[in-house]
């Protein structure tokens, strides 16, 4: 399976226990997990646990060296977390739910305590315009992390 990312440099992305995959620059697809992330005045600043073992700091635009890793359960979880802040979702306990809608035509995003999004290329019959998000070519895809990283692009501008 061929990686799935999100970049590092996506304000509030990032959190601590994050999968990450060097994006770019020495040891590039290099697995690590977030250690510590923090604000900083030009930027945030990062730690990673490397999986052979080494750490790294990244600060501010060096972030774009690191990406979420969405072939890893916790990095759907936390791009899902990410997403549903960004449109307005109250985001509880669990990860919000990322599924195919069963007409085929777009994906939904769905909070503990019910309330949901939906991303697809064409207007939902059934989701106020409020609810709906269009993503040029996002009902096409199949897979999960796909369509969720590009979601998060989407909404990310």
């Amino acid at each position: 399976m061929s990686a799935v990312t999100l970049p590092g440099t996506l304000p509030g992305l990032l959190r601590r226990g994050s999968p990450v995959v060097r994006s770019g620059g020495v040891n590039e697809g290099r697995a690590g997990l977030i250690t510590l992330v923090e604000e900083a005045a030009d930027g945030i600043r990062a730690r990673v646990r490397w999986d052979n073992g080494g750490d790294c700091a990244f600060v501010g635009s060096a972030c774009w060296l690191i990406a979420l890793d969405l072939t890893d359960p916790t990095g759907m979880d936390t791009a899902a977390r990410w997403l549903a802040e960004k449109v307005g979702l109250k985001v509880g306990a669990t990860a919000p739910g990322w599924a195919k809608g069963g007409d085929g035509l777009g994906w939904g995003l769905r909070a503990s305590g019910g309330d949901s999004r939906w991303f697809g290329s064409v207007p939902h019959e059934h989701c106020p315009d409020t609810h709906d998000r269009l993503v040029p070519g996002i009902s096409a895809l199949t897979d999960p992390a796909e369509a969720l990283a590009l979601a998060c692009l989407a909404v990310s501008q």
